[in-house]
């Protein structure tokens, strides 16, 4: 296409350039480049001839709820796959899940929150509350079971998907765009008040999860990258399946709101300690600890040592891996608090250095004696030079303050290679083990991948 401000082009070809650049501006504007669906003003049209033909229509809002800012966390472009991989779950779930006519779109471009219209039943009657009720029912159980599937530190499995449904009814007096916008509204206060219930029910569900003591858990080996040696065992916790409760950052997040969290954390470092008992007396076992335990009385008498003890667990043997589900607020009460814990043997693990609370000028203080870097910085890293570079600085700051390295969230033969080009010592992740309520090895595929390549030199 010539360019607008070429002396050379004749009136015509400006102006059929001026058209199509209009053209491209106005798309950009109308369709999600990411979703590659319409927006809703585009399908606005159809939506009013389907309310001429049926008299009713049905529409399901959809949105991704967020937790702990999910997108500072894995990036804008693990986000957007996120939302590439809904909506083409969505096409797929069309003559399955939904039936009938319908019509897909974003509410705007760029955005997250996904429209679904339902013009009509499969056999072409118009739309009742009983089957929008229906489908609703049976499309987020389907697209909740397909992000079910991926690993449990992806960013699939760190947000959750709320929504209602609504009946937009033919009225010739209200203009016909109104109607829909009003539906769509009803639709928006449906969601919103069942994610209040759904809230509400969580927290009580919670209650009687820790009340029970119906927290489990599960074991992922933290190994040397050189010689696939396991270093150590991550206790991780986990909440009944039928719960709902869709990872354990929910998990906590909820208890925080609810005022539940030292007593979560106490009963899943309880829980770690009991099942550790039949590990292996030269493993190390890393506990989950929430900055604000540091100072729970009952973690610091001297009965949580004795009743580690009773379990043939020394103090030695056990790294606290301060989480960052909630900030420190007071770094020079905290260090004197975790000086308690390092002068009885205690040592000491930040995780996912380098984002949420853990600056590196705070980490400076805490002087862990591991830092642990997760699948933000993981993932792809093999193809992508600046994470490189941004785990070199990591590394060489981790060995200036005398700290270890530990690579979470490795998911492929790509990553772990290059992660070991780059001297990084230890690793944890599903292409090493998944967790498991035992003590698992190394996986099989890894372990013959490592006796058919040529040994690292240090």
């Amino acid at each position: 296409m010539p360019l607008l401000h070429d002396p050379k082009i004749t009136p015509e070809e400006r102006a059929l350039a001026q058209a199509h650049s209009d053209f491209l501006r106005l798309k950009r504007l109308l369709y999600d480049n990411i979703s590659k669906l319409p927006s809703l003003p585009v399908v606005v049209d159809n939506l009013k001839k389907a309310l001429e033909s049926y008299k009713h229509i049905g529409v399901i809002s959809l949105s991704i709820q967020t937790v702990a800012l999910v997108e500072l966390q894995y990036g804008w472009q693990a986000y957007d796959n996120l939302i590439i991989e809904i909506a083409q779950q969505l096409n797929e779930l069309i003559g399955n899940v939904i039936q009938g006519e319908v019509v897909l779109a974003m509410e705007y471009a760029r955005s997250d929150e996904f429209l679904i219209f339902c013009l009509s039943q499969p056999d072409e009657k118009s739309v009742t509350l009983e089957y929008m009720e229906h489908v609703s029912e049976r499309l987020f159980k389907a697209l909740n079971d397909h992000l079910g599937q991926y690993p449990v530190d992806s960013i699939y499995r760190k947000v959750g998907l709320n929504g209602g449904f609504a009946i937009i009814t033919n009225n010739r007096v209200v203009r016909a765009e109104r109607l829909i916008y009003h539906g769509l509204n009803e639709a928006k206060r449906m969601a919103a008040l069942y994610e209040s219930r759904r809230h509400t029910k969580q927290i009580e569900t919670l209650r009687s999860i820790i009340a029970e003591r119906q927290i489990a858990t599960t074991f992922q080996p933290i190994i040397y990258m050189a010689d696939l040696r396991i270093m150590a065992y991550e206790a991780l916790s986990v909440s009944p399946k039928e719960a709902g409760f869709p990872n354990t950052e929910v998990l906590f997040s909820i208890a925080q709101e609810a005022g539940l969290g030292l007593k979560l954390d106490r009963l899943c470092r309880e829980n770690a300690i009991t099942n550790a008992s039949k590990m292996a007396d030269h493993y190390k076992l890393f506990v989950n600890v929430e900055p604000s335990a540091i100072d729970d009385p009952e973690f610091r008498q001297a009965q949580f040592v004795e009743f580690m003890q009773s379990h043939g667990i020394e103090p030695s043997k056990v790294v606290l891996e301060i989480t960052e589900r909630t900030a420190i607020k007071d770094y020079d009460i905290f260090l004197k608090s975790l000086k308690y814990f390092q002068d009885l043997g205690f040592e000491i693990a930040v995780d996912d250095a380098g984002a949420g609370y853990a600056s590196l000028n705070s980490i400076a203080y805490l002087r862990p004696k591991f830092l642990k870097f997760d699948h933000a910085l993981v993932q792809n890293i093999h193809k992508t030079p600046i994470k490189q570079q941004l785990l070199e600085t990591l590394i060489d700051f981790a060995d200036k303050i005398g700290a270890h390295v530990i690579a979470e969230g490795i998911e492929s033969i790509e990553e772990f290679e290059m992660l070991r080009e780059m001297n990084v010592e230890f690793g944890q992740g599903y292409y090493i083990a998944r967790p498991d309520f035992t003590f698992p090895d190394v996986r099989e595929e890894l372990v013959n991948h490592m006796n058919g390549s040529q040994p690292k030199k240090p």
